[in-house]
């Protein structure tokens, strides 16, 4: 006989595993995972293979009897399959679609075409790619940036969005810069300005502003099967950062510092899942400074191995030295 609800078990934890995957997340908060579900994997089924997963992933949700994890299995139950023919007529918006870097030259590129454009949110569109790229700040986390401004020194401050999925390592993280061009400083406070004068509409704004990056990359990059989003510049700016900090010798310390200019409570979780240093290197904006103290609450995962690894190495050569093999 079988038990149904061990099979739902084991449905769910395969899918929760494939939206980590998919999400380059470690720890899948209840809010992706269905989010994913919807907006992605049923993009890409049946609608027989969509009711399936929707019972096994609603099913332990209510197992809690969670208020909140309640809503989402609600929300999932209430998503009905796609029809095929409108699956086929969706655009291919999903991870693999995405593009995981954005160099200066693309950035540029995508300022000259959106210039072109007669798509209304063209001033606001530049203005973020230029903010993005600069900051590698999360889409969803400029409602909470504050700027102050001392000579040639911005201090930008943000509340960390995975503040509370001991993610991050604090709740707000800093980033500071010297000698901003005002190009890149008016393009700061324009777009600042701008998710300010939107308000509790911010996640509309969010939501047009992606969908005119889209077209806007279809047009720039007619040829490329990827496609930049509003996480793209994110991606781009880990690289940026890792290519100035984490090259050198005291690699162990540069990741540290990333972490802390991401927001991340390890130093290990820029090196496994965003774009990789050679990425970042030639031309870019200016790479901040991170604060002393964040730089210290990120939690070592990275240094503990690299220096285990040097210590090997180090007793390798010892015993070279000597004659042991």
């Amino acid at each position: 006989m079988i038990d149904t609800s061990e099979a739902y078990r084991r449905r769910d934890r395969k899918l929760r595993r494939a939206a980590a995957k998919a999400l380059g997340q470690d720890r899948l908060s209840d809010s992706d995972y269905v989010g994913w579900l919807i907006d992605v994997k049923r993009r890409e089924i049946s609608g027989s293979s969509w009711r399936q997963y929707r019972c096994a992933a609603a099913y332990v949700l209510e197992q809690t009897g969670e208020a909140e994890r309640l809503r989402f299995a609600e929300r999932l139950r209430s998503a009905r399959p796609i029809a095929a023919a409108d699956r086929k007529a969706l655009l291919p918006r999903t991870s693999a679609k995405k593009a995981k870097h954005l160099p200066l030259g693309d950035v540029e590129r995508l300022i000259v075409v959106t210039i072109a454009s007669r798509s209304p949110l063209r001033d606001v569109l530049i203005a973020y790619l230029q903010a993005a790229t600069l900051t590698g700040l999360r889409p969803c986390e400029w409602p909470s940036v504050e700027v102050r401004q001392a000579g040639d020194e911005v201090v930008l401050t943000v509340e960390n969005a995975k503040a509370n999925d001991v993610r991050a390592h604090s709740l707000k993280r800093t980033l500071i810069y010297r000698g901003l061009t005002p190009r890149l400083l008016r393009a700061l406070n324009t777009w600042i300005a701008a998710v300010r004068e939107a308000g509790a509409d911010y996640p509309s704004l969010q939501k047009r502003l992606g969908d005119a990056l889209y077209a806007q990359g279809k047009s720039a990059f007619p040829r490329r099967k990827k496609r930049p989003t509003l996480y793209t510049p994110r991606h781009q700016f880990a690289a940026n950062a890792k290519a100035r900090y984490a090259s050198g010798s005291d690699r162990a310390n540069g990741l540290a510092i990333v972490a802390a200019l991401l927001g991340h409570s390890t130093d290990a979780t820029a090196s496994h899942h965003y774009a990789r240093p050679l990425l970042g290197k030639g031309r870019t904006y200016p790479i901040p400074s991170a604060a002393p103290d964040e730089v210290r609450l990120v939690r070592t995962v990275f240094a503990a191995k690299f220096a285990k690894f040097e210590q090997a190495k180090a007793t390798a050569l010892d015993r070279r030295s000597i004659g042991l093999r």
